[in-house]
């Protein structure tokens, strides 16, 4: 799962929810989310339950690539699975979620911060939240060149003022750069002038 969004930037819920049959040699299809959500039993009382929902806006439905030399990783990762899914007598079809519990269950969100958490643990990281991937995914594609345009529609979001926000985190250092550049042509100035007054005396 870890993997997949950092080549892909999607959300918890929509890794989550992320059916087989939505799962191509090159490319996922984002068609619906798995979200903990409010179920009323009566117009007082209400109980939570896990369910595959829409996405949250028409954006969010897209197709997003990922590169080439990660097709062979998922198509190892999902004869994984249909072995797991058989191991618990049951069968993974088009239908079937390919991240699960042991148990071929729905992954709770809960659940998955925790293992976010061990995860991160074990590997001797300072915690960040799992978002975060998407946060890099984004600004990489920008650093790269990737337009705001694609990254938006890649991310999903429903304006590109929400994908401006990145720009926060990929312009520090350019702007620094920029500074430098000033500095060399201070520097440049300087040096002139010297130049000039040592051909005066």
């Amino acid at each position: 799962m870890i993997l997949l969004d950092i080549v892909t930037g999607l959300r918890s819920g929509e890794l989550r929810g992320l059916k087989k049959k939505f799962v191509a040699p090159n490319m996922v299809k984002v068609r619906n989310t798995l979200k903990r959500i409010k179920v009323f039993d009566s117009p007082t009382k209400y109980h939570y339950e896990t369910k595959l929902i829409k996405p949250k806006s028409d954006s969010s439905i897209r197709n997003v690539n990922f590169p080439a030399d990660f097709a062979l990783i998922m198509e190892q990762y999902l004869q994984e699975q249909e072995l797991k899914w058989k191991q618990n007598g049951l069968e993974f079809n088009d239908d079937s979620l390919i991240f699960t519990t042991k148990n071929c269950k729905p992954i709770e969100i809960s659940n998955f911060r925790r293992s976010w958490q061990r995860f991160l643990k074990r590997i001797n990281i300072e915690y960040k939240k799992f978002h975060s991937i998407r946060d890099t995914y984004a600004t990489k594609l920008i650093r790269l060149g990737a337009t705001l345009t694609t990254v938006k529609e890649l991310l999903g979001h429903s304006s590109i003022t929400i994908t401006e926000k990145y720009y926060v985190f990929v312009f520090p250092e350019d702007r620094t750069e920029t500074a430098n550049l000033l500095n060399n042509l201070i520097m440049s100035k300087s040096q002139n002038k010297l130049l000039v007054n040592s051909i005066k005396n």
